[in-house]
Order: C-alpha cells, then sequence, then structure tokens
C-alpha cells in the first residue's frame, strides 16, 4: 500500500553574511538583496547505500511498510565562487501528501559555504 508522494519542500534559504562581508570593498557591488545562491535540485533517497559509480538511488515514492527514514539532498550553486566565504541557514520540512498536509518532520540547520565550492551539497 503506497503511502502516497512525500515530497520534501524547501521552504527556504535564508544568507547570513559574516563579519569580513560587511566591510564595502572598493570595486565590488554589495547589495543586501543580491542572493548568493541558486537553486539546482533537491532529491529524495531512502537508503544510505551507495551504488556503481559513486551514485545513490532517489526516489519521489516511498512504500510505508519498508522506509523507515527518507533523506534529502541539497544542491545549490555558490555564486560567489572564489570570492568569498559565507554562511546559509536551511529550513527544510517534511510533509505526508494524504487527504491533508501533515508535517512529518522539520529540520533547521546553519552551513558554512567556501569559497573553494562551486556547487554546495548539504545531505540531511
Amino acid at each position: 500500500m503506497k503511502l502516497g508522494i512525500w515530497k520534501l519542500f524547501l521552504q527556504r534559504i535564508k544568507e547570513q553574511e559574516n563579519q569580513t562581508s560587511t566591510l564595502v570593498m572598493p570595486g565590488k557591488n554589495q547589495h543586501p538583496e543580491l542572493k548568493k545562491y541558486k537553486f539546482r535540485e533537491l532529491k529524495l533517497y531512502s537508503s544510505t547505500e551507495w551504488l556503481a559509480d559513486n551514485k545513490k538511488k532517489y526516489r519521489q515514492v516511498f512504500d510505508r511498510w519498508n522506509t523507515a527514514y527518507v533523506y534529502a539532498e541539497l544542491s545549490f550553486y555558490n555564486k560567489f565562487f572564489d570570492e568569498e566565504d559565507w554562511d546559509v541557514n536551511v529550513h527544510l520540512r517534511c510533509y505526508a501528501v494524504k487527504k491533508n498536509k501533515r508535517e512529518l518532520c522539520k529540520l533547521d540547520f546553519s552551513r558554512k559555504v567556501t569559497k573553494y565550492d562551486n556547487v554546495v551539497y548539504i545531505r540531511e
């Protein structure tokens, strides 16, 4: 029996600039509204085992009797690649989609994004 499609919605990504980025550097246009990321994709999987070629088995439909955990992999592009480090606050919500949207879990965490990462992967 299928539980339905479980979707993990990316509710919002808030950014916090570190203390060094609040200084105005000559020649750089720093706007508080400027996004430091571009959303790439949000994938779901239920097994932490790796398949061939270092890949995972991503899914959108999960059987309620065979699934103990649902993991998320969020990826986004770092627009400040090779320029500066910055912090990101991520808020992920998981809902069961049946008759009504019931919140199953809520994950709030903070990560440091380095200037050496072009694509940032967050796995929870």
